[in-house]
């Protein structure tokens, strides 16, 4: 995706990639001179699947004090695909999907225009069990 959207903008375009994996990610994207950043919401540190979701609730609450300025100066947010639908073993509204929706909430907030990329098709085992 990011060689795509290079090759569209004719190499005249700052890409920053955030993700969870930020710090893991650093060397994978200088190679490509492209910015490994870290999430507005890091659900990696907040240790206890409750405190998880408060955090988020916080985030929400707050958000104009929130750490947003890779969102804010940008001109595109692209959501790349996943399996966020069953990012947890609680499957649907796992804490990794509502991050993602966090993620492009606050980037509308913004009033930045997003891009959704296609996400996971999921098994449908899972909703007749």
């Amino acid at each position: 995706m990011i060689d795509l959207i290079k090759l569209t903008f004719k190499n005249n375009v700052d890409i920053s990639v955030m993700s969870q994996f930020h710090n893991e990610n650093v060397l994978f994207y200088e190679k490509m001179n492209v910015r490994s950043v870290p999430p507005v919401w890091d659900i990696l540190n907040p240790k206890g699947f409750i405190k998880k979701y408060f955090t988020g609730l916080k985030k929400v609450l707050f958000y104009k004090k929130q750490q947003t300025n890779e969102i804010v100066n940008s001109d595109l947010i692209l959501s790349a695909g996943g399996g966020y639908l069953y990012s947890s073993k609680i499957g649907p509204l796992g804490i990794g999907f509502v991050n993602v929706l966090y993620h492009l909430w606050i980037s509308k907030k913004y009033k930045k225009k997003v891009v959704l990329f296609p996400q996971m098709k999921p098994n449908l085992k899972f909703f007749f069990r």
